[in-house]
């Protein structure tokens, strides 16, 4: 009977701990973030590459990945945490916001 209990336990634990790994790889996706010029901004993306430039940097996309969070894959509630995440920023500091930054996740 003890022999039965241990069977069936170890079983029970050998699905519990197997569907829980499938669930966190099932859960994962690479992830990047991205920008947008907002309509409302005055600046353009020349000024943004000029911006880019100023910072010893060749355009603005450049300048965006080396100040932003690299890409990388992201799983369970750290991905919920970032599909919802949306920032603003004022970058000429004129009280409008200029770019919104997302992730985009495959």
């Amino acid at each position: 009977m003890k022999k039965k209990q241990l069977s069936f336990i170890s079983i029970i634990l050998l699905f519990m701990f197997s569907s829980c790994e499938l669930e966190t790889i099932d859960g994962c996706k690479y992830c990047e973030i991205n920008y947008e010029i907002m309509n409302t901004s005055s600046l353009t993306l020349n000024d943004l590459n000029e911006l880019a430039i100023e910072s010893l940097q060749p355009d603005y996309d450049h300048y965006f990945a080396v100040t932003h969070e690299s890409p990388g894959e992201y799983c369970d509630s750290s991905l919920t945490n970032i599909q919802n995440e949306q920032n603003h920023e004022d970058l000429d500091q004129d009280g409008t916001i200029d770019i919104q930054t997302f992730w985009v996740c495959q």
